[in-house]
This record gives C-alpha cells, sequence and structure tokens, in this order.
C-alpha cells in the first residue's frame, strides 16, 4: 500500500482488523484474567492486551460496547495490582506498578473522559525512580522510560513538574529520538505561561500524525499502544486545545480517522 494510500484508509484499516481478528477477540473476553490470581506472577502483563484490544475496537467503531468492556476489564485488573500492592511483592518493582498506574490513568480517561492527576503523577516518580535507582540500562529502555514519565506530567497539566524530570536524567545516555527534546521545549514554554510556539506546534502536529499510522515502528522501546492516545493528548492540551482538558473520546476518534 502506498503512503497516501494509507493516510486515507487509517478507519478502514482499523475496521478490517477488527472484522479479522473477530472471532479471537471473542474468545480472549471469555477468558477470565483472575483465575488463579493469587498464583500469577503475571504482574500488569495483562492490561496492556485488554487496552490493545479495546482500543483497536473503539478506533474502529468508536461506540462498540465490547471495546469499552476490556478497557474496563484492563482498569479492574490494575487497580487490583494496586489496591493489593502485588507490584511490590513481584520482580520489576518499582517498574512495574509505574505502568500499572499509567494504565490505570489512561482507561479511567477513556472511560470516564476525566485526568486522574495522581496517577499520572506516580506513574512519573516510579519510572523515574527505577531508572535512577537501578543502575544501568539498555538506552531504548531507559528513553521508553523517561518518555512515559515526562508524557504524564504532561497530561496532567503540570509542565513544571515535567521539566524537573530532565535534570533528574543521566547526563551520559543520550536522547534516541527528537520527542525528548520535543517535550522539552514544550515544557519549558509552557511553564512559563506561554502559548505553544508556531514551529513546535507543528512539530507536535507533524508526531501525532507520524505516530497515529498503524504501521508506525518506532526506534526505541515505547509502548505505541498507550504512546497514540498520550501524544494525543498533549496535543490537545498545549496546541489545539490550550488549557482545556483532553477530551479523550475525541482523541480515540482523531487517531482512527
Amino acid at each position: 500500500m502506498r503512503a497516501t494510500d494509507m493516510i486515507n484508509s487509517y478507519k478502514q484499516y482499523w475496521r478490517d482488523l477488527y472484522e479479522r481478528e473477530r472471532d479471537n477477540t471473542l474468545l480472549i473476553w471469555g477468558w477470565d484474567p483472575f483465575e488463579d490470581w493469587d498464583k500469577s506472577l503475571m504482574e500488569p502483563a495483562l492490561a496492556p492486551g485488554d487496552l490493545q484490544i479495546g482500543l483497536s475496537i473503539l478506533y474502529a467503531k468508536p461506540d462498540d460496547e465490547l471495546g469499552e468492556r476490556f478497557i474496563r476489564r484492563a482498569l479492574s485488573y490494575v487497580e487490583r495490582l494496586l489496591r493489593e500492592k502485588k507490584c511490590e511483592q513481584l520482580r520489576g518493582f518499582p517498574f512495574n506498578r509505574a505502568e500499572t498506574y499509567e494504565l490505570k490513568a489512561l482507561c479511567l480517561g477513556i472511560l470516564e473522559n476525566k485526568i486522574d492527576e495522581g496517577s499520572w503523577h506516580n506513574a512519573a516518580e516510579d519510572y523515574t525512580a527505577f531508572l535512577t535507582d537501578e543502575g544501568d540500562h539498555h538506552p531504548g529502555l531507559w528513553h521508553a522510560f523517561f518518555l512515559c514519565a515526562i508524557r504524564a506530567e504532561l497530561i496532567r497539566g503540570n509542565p513544571a513538574a515535567a521539566l524537573h524530570l530532565y535534570e533528574r536524567i543521566p547526563k551520559r545516555v543520550p536522547w534516541l529520538t527528537a520527542e525528548g527534546p520535543m517535550w522539552r521545549q514544550l515544557a519549558e514554554s509552557a511553564a512559563r505561561g506561554e502559548s505553544t510556539p508556531r514551529q513546535l506546534a507543528s512539530e507536535i502536529e507533524a508526531f501525532f500524525e507520524e505516530i497515529r499510522n498503524p504501521s508506525f515502528e518506532p526506534e526505541d522501546e515505547m509502548g505505541v499502544t498507550r504512546a497514540r492516545p498520550e501524544v494525543g493528548a498533549i496535543l490537545w492540551r498545549y496546541v489545539r486545545h490550550p488549557e482545556k482538558s483532553p477530551d479523550w473520546r475525541a482523541i480515540l476518534r482523531a487517531i482512527a480517522k
């Protein structure tokens, strides 16, 4: 498929995927993620799968109840992880809890059209703590986790906190893509109470167009499933609708159109 064809057919792509995977999707829905809960060592790993399936359904059919049910099940899973403090009992803490908070905040945004400021901030803090406390990491992993932390603070509307994260980044590890410096420039202007510069706004718009492409393959290890709506939320808050809280369903429609 030519690039120009793909640009004009994202909605059809998601609809075709929905029809092609419908039987498998129903099989997955019939499985109980809470079975053998006390023996499970899966941490939050099951929730991203439900979120990915739910989003792909909503991209195809914005009002589909099955898509919402998958996301609500992901939310129930991560809320139980947090309530029972299961992440703390498993390997990978506090990274696993960071991912859990991020998933909770994203699911609540999609289901209730709200900003769960506490969960976004807790995700940012846990991602940062994991990287600064655990020593050396693969550069792609390091890059992806710090981007998750920075996006979380920007989404909750605290550019000063996002800017502060840059002071905690180990200087020995370079940025792998332009996303890190782009968010820093955005955080600097927003923290000063200024409108997003026109050139920067164009760069954020272009990045959103790039990442919403179903064929997008990042150079680092960031989770594209979560990054798409998160970048859309930042675009909404700082470029398209300044000072307004993100409308998550409108963002999903913008991704899929």
